[in-house]
């Protein structure tokens, strides 16, 4: 049974959250050292299935197939895990993370950043993922400088660490 099929979800808040997630489906998956193969079988799904959510786009410009909100969860959840495992990990210390803040900025408030803050962190973002990808094990060192790089960015993120440093604490 597929994974995204026995997750308990919440009322998505924003429905646009899904889309914004799908849009950047292969860079989330690249940060977090997964490859399509990877994500496929923590999903119970075929690589294909990953590769047609990653090639959809709601222009109709490219062929693939638009995610459901309850795949969106499934993959949400993942990440999230994925985001929890390193800060809990990091023996107490809570540096902003790669997959947070990309979440953060591109998926859950967008609106709070601006077009130049959005540009420079998926720039940044781009940058290092195919070094995670050659190193996996090596995300947690790159997530502690995220921060100082998209700092000489001249990105504002203050509120995306604010919400990754209290992710968990609950």
């Amino acid at each position: 049974m597929p994974l995204y099929a026995i997750i308990h979800f919440k009322e998505v808040k924003n429905m646009e959250e899904p889309i914004r997630l799908q849009q950047h489906l292969s860079l989330f998956r690249t940060c977090a050292g997964w490859t399509s193969k990877d994500l496929a079988d923590r999903l119970d799904v075929s690589r294909q299935s990953v590769s047609a959510w990653e090639n959809y786009n709601a222009d109709g410009n490219k062929k693939g197939v638009k995610m459901t909100v309850i795949q969106y969860y499934a993959i949400r959840k993942l990440l999230d895990d994925e985001i929890a495992h390193d800060l809990a990990d990091n023996t107490g210390r809570r540096n902003q993370h790669i997959l947070g803040t990309l979440l953060e900025v591109l998926v859950d408030h967008p609106e709070k950043y601006t077009s130049e803050d959005v540009n420079a962190a998926l720039a940044e973002a781009q940058l290092m993922a195919p070094s995670i990808m050659k190193q996996p094990e090596r995300r947690e060192s790159v997530s502690k400088v995220w921060p100082a790089l998209l700092a000489g960015c001249g990105v504002a993120l203050s509120s995306a660490l604010i919400a990754i440093l209290g992710h968990g604490q609950d």
